[in-house]
């Protein structure tokens, strides 16, 4: 099934207003002349002198939902939600004309009731995945209390007196679809190159982030789920049926080992010192020995999903970019997560480091990682030594990907990446848009071989707090992400720990914070 945003001219409209809860009076109604789905479909049809009827039920974490109908000609029938009739649904198949109805007046918080009977005709009605929606966490019970630590957690790294620190960050919490807190503190950006900017450019919780190694997640998991979702992609295929360029040993990795970080691959190599694009870096990985035997631990590897980026185009069809933005971001209305953004955008991109002094370093001294070969960060002539603004910090990803990699890459917002979260906790669909089946998510947050890692993302991302469950990932700019279907909770931090020139600064303790008062908010 095409995973497809209604974006048709009479759909337009709807989609660019969220199902929010309705003034009295009947439910409201818009056209569109496309095919339903979401969490809940049923497909009628009744032969003359006969009738069909069906029910179901569908989850409402927060009391808003919008049905789909989708007549065939002129049906007769009846929609009910909870045992009340939906005039607007009703209606829509009497006149033989597909509908979006928003039936929150309708609907409670919890399990629900649509019933359809069809007396001529065919139709199809959904009950779309549930969305976020902005609440006044008064109204729902939220103590103010708790989301005030959050305030003062994340402050209490705000500035620039040392190196321990970010100059700008948002935080955003969601707990059974309602996001009850999203804020912005500080400043995008402070300084270009050395220079302190005479007014700085300050945070909004529109704010677009360099995601770092969350793309390792936002994207290229994303994307491994959906082929796997199709019946594209086994996990357990080898790589070497994938990419046949890999002829040696490495051709015996399995897919599941690459996302697991079980594949015996180099954590990290500066791949753009031996290629400045696709074909070249791959032909320095196809050289490159293993570091470790495949399968027997578990090492985090960037060059591991480097090659599961490559994998997805190649079993795809499609430029990794492109693909996750059409099968992925954009269907989810993930409008503002994209490689390499619009240079119009860079008003509203946090700015990271000042050109790539921590790699230079890394491959100066050979730590954290030994570098394979006799390489010097001075024979390198292209460093850039200018702020980051919309450019990925990654150096790999920037220089030997040029811009698009399945290990960093990827830009988004706060409330995009909650999106995503939410998307998840639905399992894995969100508004009239599907990523994949219940059972694929399942199957994705299933233990693998070791504590804390499943399917791409990391898992016990709550036993910080003594607590079970969670699931997420961070990225090296200064950004984390937890999901957790058990609470229905997103939790989504972004900082800029980069900028204006420094060492990565520490966020652990924020984080965990902004956790820990994001725990007291889901009970």
């Amino acid at each position: 099934m095409e995973l497809t945003r209604r974006t048709t001219a009479r759909a337009a409209a709807l989609l660019a207003v969220p199902a929010l809860a309705l003034a009295a009076g009947a439910p409201a109604v818009a056209e569109t002349d496309l095919p339903p789905e979401g969490q809940v479909v049923l497909e009628l049809s009744a032969e003359p002198r006969d009738r069909d009827e069906q029910s179901a039920t569908f989850y409402s974490p927060h009391g808003h939902a919008t049905l789909r109908v989708a007549a065939e000609g002129r049906a007769a029938g009846q929609v009910r939600v909870n045992g009340e009739v939906v005039p607007g649904a009703t209606a829509a198949l009497g006149r033989g004309r597909d509908a979006v109805v928003d039936v929150s007046e309708l609907v409670e918080a919890g399990e629900n009731t649509v019933e359809v009977r069809v007396v001529r005709g065919g139709a199809s009605v959904s009950v779309d995945f549930p969305e976020l929606v902005d609440v006044d966490p008064a109204d729902v019970g939220v103590d103010p209390a708790v989301l005030a630590r959050i305030d003062t957690a994340v402050k209490s790294r705000l500035g620039l007196e040392d190196t321990d620190r970010y100059t700008g960050a948002v935080a955003l919490v969601a707990h059974r679809g309602q996001v009850v807190y999203e804020k912005a503190f500080g400043d995008a950006q402070t300084h270009d190159g050395a220079d302190l900017l005479a007014e700085p450019r300050p945070a909004t919780v529109d704010t677009i982030f360099d995601m770092a190694s969350i793309t390792k997640v936002e994207a290229t998991t994303a994307a491994v789920m959906r082929l796997v979702d199709e019946g594209r992609l086994d996990l357990d295929s080898r790589l070497d049926e994938h990419l046949p360029e890999f002829e040696d040993e490495k051709g015996a990795i399995t897919v599941r080992q690459l996302i697991t970080h079980r594949s015996g691959l180099w954590e990290w190599q500066p791949t753009y010192l031996h290629g400045r694009n696709q074909e070249e870096v791959l032909d320095f990985l196809t050289e490159l020995d293993l570091r470790y035997e495949i399968g027997s631990q578990r090492r985090y590897s960037d060059i591991g999903f480097m090659l599961l980026g490559v994998i997805v185009e190649r079993v795809s069809g499609q430029p990794l970019d492109e693909y996750v933005r059409e099968h992925v971001h954009e269907p989810l209305g993930m409008t503002d997560t994209s490689f390499r953004p619009d240079p119009a955008l860079r008003d509203r991109i946090a700015a990271t480091s000042l050109g790539n002094s921590y790699e230079y370093t890394m491959i100066e001294t050979g730590s954290p990682y030994p570098i394979v070969g006799d390489l010097s960060p001075e024979a390198f002539t292209d460093w850039r030594d200018y702020t980051l603004v919309g450019e990925v910090n990654d150096g790999n990803a920037w220089y030997g990907w040029e811009g698009v990699a399945g290990h960093a890459g990827l830009f988004s917002t706060a409330r995009d990446l909650a999106i995503y979260g939410q998307t998840l906790v639905n399992g894995g669909g969100y508004g009239d848009a599907r990523l994949a089946s219940v059972e694929t998510v399942a199957q994705f947050l299933e233990p693998q071989y070791d504590a804390g890692q499943v399917l791409g993302f990391w898992s016990n991302r709550l036993s910080f707090a003594g607590l079970p469950g969670g699931y997420g990932h961070n990225g090296f700019t200064g950004t984390e992400f937890l999901f957790d279907p058990e609470r229905e909770l997103v939790v989504v931090l972004l900082t800029n720990r980069l900028h204006p020139d420094r060492g990565p600064a520490s966020i652990t303790a924020v984080w965990q914070e902004v956790a820990r008062a994001a725990l007291e908010v889901a009970g």
